[in-house]
C-alpha cells in the first residue's frame, strides 16, 4: 500500500516507516490517512480533468449555436412557437421553426398525449 502512496520507496524504507509509527501494515493510524490523502488527491484530479472538458465545450460555442439551444429550450418548455418567435425576434416562424428543434422525448410526449385525447 505504501508503495502506492510514496511511489520509488523502497522496501527498507517501507519497513523503517512502519517500525518509526510502529505501525503494521494493517492498523491504519499513519497508513490510513496516507491512503485517505491519496484519495483525495485522485478525486481532485479527476474533478480537475471534468473541469477542463466543460472549459473545452464552453469554448466551443459560438452565438449561433447559443440561439439554436436557447430556442430549442424555450420551445420544448412552453410549446409556444409563437412565444419562442417574439423572444428571439424572428419576423416569420419558419425561421424560428429551423432554430428551435424539439428533443425526441418531448415528441413522444406530445404524441402520447395526443393518443390519450382522442
Amino acid at each position: 500500500m505504501i508503495h502506492l502512496l510514496l511511489p520509488g520507496c523502497t522496501e527498507g524504507d517501507v519497513q523503517r516507516l512502519l517500525a518509526a509509527f510502529d505501525l503494521t501494515p494493517t492498523t491504519g493510524g499513519l497508513l490510513a490517512e496516507l491512503y485517505e490523502a491519496q484519495r483525495s488527491r485522485l478525486e481532485l484530479g479527476e474533478r480537475g480533468n471534468f473541469l477542463k472538458m466543460q472549459i473545452r465545450q464552453a469554448e466551443k460555442i459560438t452565438a449561433h449555436g447559443f440561439c439554436h439551444a436557447l430556442a430549442s429550450k424555450i420551445l420544448e418548455k412552453t410549446g409556444d412557437l409563437a412565444a419562442t418567435q417574439d423572444i428571439l425576434g424572428h419576423a416569420d416562424p419558419r425561421t424560428t421553426r429551423r432554430y428551435a428543434k424539439l428533443s425526441s422525448t418531448r415528441l413522444r410526449q406530445v404524441h402520447l398525449l395526443a393518443m390519450d385525447v382522442g
